[in-house]
């Protein structure tokens, strides 16, 4: 029983450490102005494509 006594406090205390910590801000992403979707060129019907 003594063990929990000393073994209780010290977890509390660890775990209150995981909680005090600087204010966490999302980094700002530079997104680009528009994304490549491909070429225009289509690759046939696949329906009637062999396998």
């Amino acid at each position: 029983m003594k063990t929990i006594n000393y073994a209780a406090p010290f977890a509390l205390l660890l775990l209150a450490g995981c909680v005090t910590g600087p204010d966490h801000k999302t980094p700002q992403i530079a997104w680009p102005g528009t994304f490549g979707e491909g070429s225009t060129v289509s690759n046939d019907e696949v329906a009637l494509a062999a396998w």
